[in-house]
């Protein structure tokens, strides 16, 4: 565990000259925040992130491959990784069986079970009658192809560069990340979405990637060529999109925020899918205000 000062909200009274009286007013500051590291007996390497002032912000950022391979030690299956990438697995069917059962995992239940450790002393602070929910900010969707050789993989990747190159035009980028766009398929001419398209060397391989404002999608191999990786980062700010459902699947980020009263949100009710490969598994914010294996 550790202390960093860094940027966070909170909130402070002032007078009110036409209500006559005090109220609490949300303000940018700066104040301690604690880092909390975890080996997790099933969830594997993880960090939970505390603002240490009101309104307690809380985020926990999990990894699926972590927990795939917490998984697979528990079953016996054999496997060979580096980082966050498996570069064998000896039963693939098996390993996909425990990605999908990550998708039935009730994540209100399981994050607020969280808060005992990283923050002891919230009913002393906040009293019996507050609690957290959960919001999506941040998913990441990620397919591994693994390959037997770099070999097996080094001509289709230049296939895919080049067909990337000819297809992957803004239109095209714009239509896959959901922007908005006519009926012709073409973005509107007051459109201010800017596509930016990227083609660097990354550790041992290529990779291309297309961005959108913070959502991105991405292409790339290494681990001596053997691992073709597909990818996709999506931010969701879920102020603005109130009518997203909170059920959603990716490497996720979620802010939740305190709820006096009995939890009655549809954040705690509903368990939110993740998709079990992805590159970061979940970035969850806590605020009082199936990918195939070959």
């Amino acid at each position: 565990m550790w202390s960093c000062l860094e940027a966070g909200s909170s909130y402070r009274a002032r007078y009110c000259a036409a209500t006559g009286y005090p109220q609490l007013q949300n303000y940018q500051t700066r104040c301690n925040h604690l880092y909390f590291y975890f080996d997790a007996p099933e969830l594997g390497f993880m960090n939970i992130r505390l603002q240490t002032w009101f309104p307690y912000h809380i985020q926990v950022c999990l990894n699926g491959r972590e927990w795939l391979r917490r998984s697979l030690e528990q079953e016996g299956i054999e496997f060979q990784a580096k980082g966050n990438k498996f570069l064998h697995i000896g039963d693939y069917e098996k390993a996909q069986q425990l990605l999908d059962q990550q998708l039935d995992i009730r994540f209100a239940e399981r994050l607020n079970s969280f808060l005992p450790v990283v923050f002891p002393a919230m009913t002393d602070i906040l009293g019996p009658y507050y609690s957290y929910y959960w919001t999506l900010w941040q998913s990441e969707w990620a397919t591994d192809l693994i390959f037997t050789s770099p070999d097996k993989l080094a001509g289709l990747m230049d296939s895919l560069l080049h067909h990337a190159h000819i297809t992957g035009t803004s239109t095209a980028v714009l239509r896959y990340l959901d922007r908005p766009l006519t009926r012709a398929g073409n973005p509107y001419q007051r459109s201010t979405d800017e596509v930016v398209t990227r083609m660097t060397g990354f550790n041992d391989g290529i990779r291309l990637r297309h961005w959108v404002d913070q959502n991105s999608v991405k292409l790339y191999n290494e681990q001596n060529g053997k691992i073709l990786r597909s990818f996709r980062q999506s931010v969701v700010r879920v102020s603005e999109f109130p009518g997203l459902p909170i059920r959603c699947s990716g490497n996720i980020c979620l802010e939740p925020a305190l709820e006096h009263g009995k939890p009655t949100s549809s954040y705690q009710q509903e368990s939110v899918a993740l998709c079990s490969f992805s590159e970061h598994m979940g970035l969850f914010e806590n605020s009082p205000d199936r990918t195939d294996i070959k």
